[in-house]
């Protein structure tokens, strides 16, 4: 990680970087909580497909966490779990999915997420407590406020039931147990359309 530019503590985002991913808002709720958080910085890795490139270093400037922000850019899947299992929390947060695998693999890999609503998460675990409803600069950066204080703070370092809880559920996920889903989709689709 050291060969990167990452340090921990940080806060990570994993996945291309685009305009329905709202990364303008995590540079925002990152910069809200900051002052808070001293020794954070926020990773972003992924490749920065956004239409306006350049925008992202507008972003974080008008914030004023430049200095905080380490911008990755593409990895290869070697480093990634390494940088799921160092890090504080992982984001995920977007208007649309097909999936959202980056989530699923951070549980996998005992770090909690911050996450919109429309991801594999929805199904897998219908409560989670650290969703954002509707993706703004305060119920991201409230959300990351609560994870940081109720499942980073437990005493003696013993690890947080919810820690324990996201393992567990990324265990569920299984080729048989998708394959049994879509069928009971497509049966229950010809029925009603029967």
């Amino acid at each position: 990680l050291a060969a990167h530019g990452i340090d921990p503590p940080y806060l990570l985002y994993v996945g291309t970087l685009l305009g329905r991913r709202h990364i303008d808002r995590l540079i925002g709720a990152f910069a809200e909580i900051a002052p808070e958080f001293e020794s954070l910085t926020l990773v972003l890795v992924g490749a920065n497909r956004l239409r306006d490139p350049g925008a992202l270093a507008q972003w974080i400037r008008r914030a004023g966490v430049g200095k905080r922000v380490r911008l990755v850019g593409y990895v290869g899947d070697s480093l990634l779990p390494a940088l799921y299992r160092n890090a504080e929390l992982c984001y995920y947060l977007s208007s649309y999915e097909g999936f959202g695998l980056p989530p699923l693999e951070a549980l996998a890999s005992g770090t909690p997420v911050v996450v919109s609503d429309g991801l594999a998460l929805d199904d897998l675990w219908p409560d989670y407590p650290y969703r954002c409803v509707e993706p703004s600069v305060a119920s991201i950066a409230g959300a990351t406020r609560r994870l940081l204080v109720d499942v980073l703070s437990v005493d003696g370092g013993a690890e947080h039931p919810l820690l324990r809880e996201g393992r567990t559920r990324v265990r569920q996920l299984s080729w048989r147990r998708t394959a049994d889903t879509f069928l009971r989709e497509v049966a229950r689709a010809v029925a009603d359309a029967g």
